[in-house]
């Protein structure tokens, strides 16, 4: 993965330690956005700063919205209902079935788990890329 700094800032000053021009994750941009405005920072100050590193100003701007809105730097509840029957403990499972026996069915292997034979193929053509 991309190295990240231990430190972001100084802690005397907004110096960033970290200055060579390398991929972040937008969550360590997001923070050090958040970290310049409850500095007192201006958008177009917090742009210029992070201008080496390629940030947009539509950025610092979203940011911003997001934490005044949420007041805090976490994403958003997802919506939705999460996975209960495609988790990564049946894709493991499934994978190492057809690893031992390619040639097995997979109505078999939905009746075997008690899943829908249409989860079933998808499980194996979206998450396993097996073609059935």
């Amino acid at each position: 993965m991309f190295p990240f700094p231990k430190k972001i800032f100084d802690k005397t000053s907004t110096n960033i330690l970290w200055c060579k021009k390398q991929a972040w994750l937008s969550s360590e941009h997001f923070k050090i956005v958040i970290r310049l405005h409850e500095e007192e920072k201006s958008n177009k100050e917090i742009k210029e700063v992070l201008k080496q590193f390629h940030v947009s100003k539509t950025f610092v701007t979203d940011t911003l919205c997001h934490f005044r809105e949420l007041e805090t730097s976490q994403d958003r509840p997802r919506r939705g209902h999460p996975r209960s029957q495609r988790t990564p403990e049946l894709i493991k499972c499934i994978w190492e079935k057809i690893r031992r026996n390619p040639h097995r069915c997979q109505t078999d292997f939905a009746r075997q788990h008690g899943v829908n034979r249409t989860k079933m193929r998808r499980l194996l053509k979206d998450d396993l890329k097996v073609k059935s």
